[in-house]
């Protein structure tokens, strides 16, 4: 087996953070969305309100304008609820009842992350493990797929926006701003979805035909 093929057990503090969470949102999803949405609600607020409050700032602003980024904020803080919601039971689904376990290694589950990806079987054990759970979740788990077509029916979105109002206004820079942003995801998350796909697959192949007696 090729080092190259090895994902570092990585002790870093975002390594074992990202590790940790893992296993928290999988053993506590409920818990977890709730956080996630309250967490979105105040971070999407703030950098709604900051970007529309740079933009008017120093212009003579329009009450449609005001208005249009009030209830914009109090949209966001709506979705930022029903993710909250949605996440928790996608989690759940995801999960089938086999969450990583409790007491997992956080480094270890960060490894299995990377190494699923690879393709590739890991000289540590309970990585490959945490990887067999892992990869089998990634079956379950239709959110890369979401995310691609919510991003791409995004575009067309703000592209009318464009057309139906370019004046230079603080909305219809916010709509090239997301044109742009939109596309450039939409151009990096097919190849990356595709490619975890394939090493996905090819672990979970390798996986349970040396170990058969585990899958």
């Amino acid at each position: 087996m090729s080092e190259n093929r090895q994902t570092p057990l990585d002790r870093g503090r975002f390594a074992t953070t990202m590790g940790r969470l893992t296993v928290y949102s999988q053993n506590n999803p409920e818990q977890y969305g709730f956080r996630m949405a309250l967490v979105g609600a105040v971070l999407t607020v703030v950098l709604w309100v900051v970007f529309f409050g740079c933009l008017l700032m120093g212009e003579s602003s329009s009450t449609v304008d005001l208005l249009i980024v009030g209830g914009g904020a109090v949209v966001m803080i709506g979705l930022s609820a029903l993710g909250g919601f949605v996440t928790a039971r996608a989690t759940r689904r995801i999960v089938k009842g086999r969450p990583v376990p409790s007491d997992s290694d956080p480094a270890r589950v960060q490894a299995a992350h990377w190494q699923i990806m690879r393709g590739a079987l890991h000289q540590d054990a309970e990585v490959n493990r945490i990887g067999r759970i892992l990869a089998e979740q990634h079956d379950a788990s239709k959110a890369p797929q979401v995310a691609i077509v919510v991003v791409a029916l995004a575009v067309p979105m703000h592209a009318a926006g464009i057309a139906l109002r370019y004046d230079g206004s603080p909305l219809a820079l916010f709509h090239v701003l997301m044109v742009v942003v939109m596309t450039v995801m939409v151009v990096a998350l097919v190849p990356v979805t595709m490619r975890r796909r394939r090493g996905v697959r090819r672990f979970r192949e390798l996986h349970d035909l040396t170990f058969p007696e585990s899958s």
